[in-house]
């Protein structure tokens, strides 16, 4: 999997990879220029062992190896630096696209995906996985590998030294990092489950925040922090677990270093006293040990940084790879009258429970259309259907002669404009709140738009009027926020204009305000309305009751009166007062 995981996010890394190569490739230079360095220390030492033989110290002699081996010191420092700089500009723009395509894959991945997972989940991924990961491959992964080449380096120069006592030596080394990579691979599945509860915990923040007025108002409060605790609790053990199997690591490799050079001072011992090694010679041989040693541990903290960015990429992937919308649509409605067709649609969220059952209605252009029924009949899942956020069982939908299946899904909402009971708005100003998505609109045409949703006395009361940026300190209500959307929904101006329960959350005053723009807005558009509110529903062209996934009944609001069913059922209930 960590190999599938590196390979497939490494396709983002294919246009820096002239940054790659040159950073790998100074990087390298700089390694093996590293590994020279102890050799040219032994000269030094040799020189001076020398003279307390001869009684002569050769300063000449001893100032150019010194020379040379400063000289090989700031190259090495050079090409290491730049290559770690070519790396961490690589490595951030790799990730830079790696979170515009998180991004561009929230807007193809399948609605029921964010019907099953929590919010929080997903915004880890984009955040927190997103700055992992970045850290693994901008440094740590760059600081891996050219550790690894210094290992490599100075243990074959030990071997030519002395193959003896480079054997004793990595003897000891291979059983600390055989030990250690089994720490290694318990920390990855532990870091794994951590940013799983991490995600978790984040989506529960989010709901408790968004939700925290209802909390106090049913006194839920204790309820949510023995929640909160409970999750704490999990993703605490989860932390101490993986940080337990993370900071093991790198003080068992401390005992591995010291451990060695008990070893190498044991052997070399001997072997001077035997008359087969020289001083010059241990000394170059403990700084390559103290290299290997040193190395090793800076690739064991690497891989402390690696392991959580493995798990994030996994996590990244999972994402990546979510199964997307199908979009084979390729024809255009050449001619936008907003006549619509619902022929025997069959449609449900989760496989063998269906919410619409061979729903079937004709809509002619202009016509207003209220969906009346009881929470779970399927209202709100034929505007989804409409708009296409999913795709059906069976039937078909048919837009100005068009299957809806055949239309882009760009083209398709082109044709839509949409009005929701949770209003959308978003940090900016007035202005940018009703233009939106919409091409070419000049001062006129948005002056206009707002005085027929009749919000100009909320933009001339504002300190900057239309450029006032919507914040938490801009005092607008819920029902001001649903004027806008209104507004915005006016200046598309499709053919067909959608509005799910528009005023279910608004006082009566608010309401009429908002009535008065929607039935401006629906004028000359074809509309559907999802409504409880007879207001919104009594002046409707016709009124569709579903119930149970049909439509039971179909007539104007007197017309259903009068028949006595289902409707009339529900007016009685208090149709008009929810």
């Amino acid at each position: 999997m960590k190999n599938n995981i590196f390979s497939k996010i490494a396709v983002f890394g294919q246009k820096y990879k002239t940054y790659f190569v040159v950073g790998i490739v100074l990087g390298s230079i700089g390694s093996l220029l590293n590994v020279v360095i102890p050799n040219m220390i032994k000269n030094i030492a040799a020189l001076i062992s020398q003279s307390l033989y001869t009684n002569v110290m050769d300063f000449d002699a001893i100032r150019v190896v010194a020379i040379k081996t400063a000289v090989v010191i700031i190259i090495s420092f050079i090409a290491s630096y730049f290559g770690a700089w070519c790396l961490t500009i690589a490595g951030q723009n790799m990730v830079k696209d790696l979170r515009s395509a998180l991004n561009d894959k929230t807007d193809r991945v399948k609605m029921n995906y964010f019907d099953t997972t929590a919010l929080g989940d997903t915004v880890s991924r984009m955040t927190d996985d997103c700055d992992a990961f970045s850290a693994a491959i901008s440094s740590n992964l760059g600081k891996a590998v050219f550790s690894l080449i210094i290992v490599l380096g100075c243990l074959i120069v030990t071997f030519v030294i002395n193959p003896l006592l480079a054997f004793c030596s990595i003897a000891s080394i291979l059983l600390g990092l055989f030990i250690n990579a089994s720490f290694a691979k318990m920390g990855t599945n532990a870091i794994k489950e951590q940013r799983r509860l991490l995600g978790n915990m984040n989506g529960m923040i989010n709901e408790s925040i968004t939700g925290h007025m209802l909390i106090k108002a049913f006194n839920g409060e204790e309820e949510v922090l023995g929640q909160f605790d409970e999750k704490n609790q999990d993703l605490s053990r989860a932390l101490f677990k993986s940080q337990f199997f993370i900071s093991v690591l790198t003080p068992f490799m401390d005992f591995v270093s010291n451990f060695t050079y008990v070893v190498v001072c044991l052997v070399s011992g001997i072997m001077i006293i035997l008359g087969k090694m020289q001083i010059e010679t241990i000394v170059a041989f403990i700084l390559y040990i103290k290299m290997v040693t040193s190395n090793l541990t800076q690739i064991i903290q690497a891989l402390g940084s690696i392991q959580p960015g493995i798990a994030c990429g996994e996590r990244i992937m999972e994402y990546l790879e979510l199964e997307e919308e199908t979009d084979e649509g390729r024809e255009n409605v050449s001619k936008t009258e907003g006549d619509v067709v619902f022929r025997n649609v069959r449609f449900g969220y989760v496989e063998g429970q269906i919410v619409l059952k061979d729903f079937s209605a004709h809509i002619k252009p202009g016509m207003k259309v209220a969906i009346v029924g009881p929470t779970g009949a399927g209202k709100s899942t034929l505007i989804n259907l409409l708009m296409r956020f999913y795709e059906l069982n069976s039937g078909s939908i048919i837009v100005d002669g068009v299957p809806i299946k055949d239309i882009p899904r760009s083209k398709l909402h082109d044709l839509f404009a949409m009005v929701l009971q949770e209003t959308w708005t978003f940090k900016g100003s007035i202005r940018e709140n009703i233009v939106y998505s919409t091409k070419n609109v000049d001062d006129e045409e948005l002056e206009g738009v707002i005085e027929r949703a009749g919000i100009k006395f909320l933009v001339d009361a504002m300190p900057d009027g239309v450029d006032t940026v919507l914040s938490e300190t801009a005092n607008v209500s819920s029902g001001q926020k649903q004027l806008i959307t209104i507004a915005r929904a006016m200046l598309k101006n499709s053919p067909i204009m959608i509005l799910d329960e528009a005023t279910s959350s608004v006082d009566t005053r608010t309401e009429k305000l908002i009535q008065k723009a929607i039935d401006d807005m629906t004028k000359g558009h074809t509309s559907f309305v999802i409504a409880h509110r007879l207001s919104t529903i009594k002046n409707a062209d016709v009124i569709f009751v579903l119930k149970d996934g049909d439509i039971v009944e179909t007539g104007n609001h007197e017309e259903l009166l009068d028949a006595g069913g289902f409707y009339s059922e529900l007016y009685k209930a208090g149709l008009d007062a929810t």
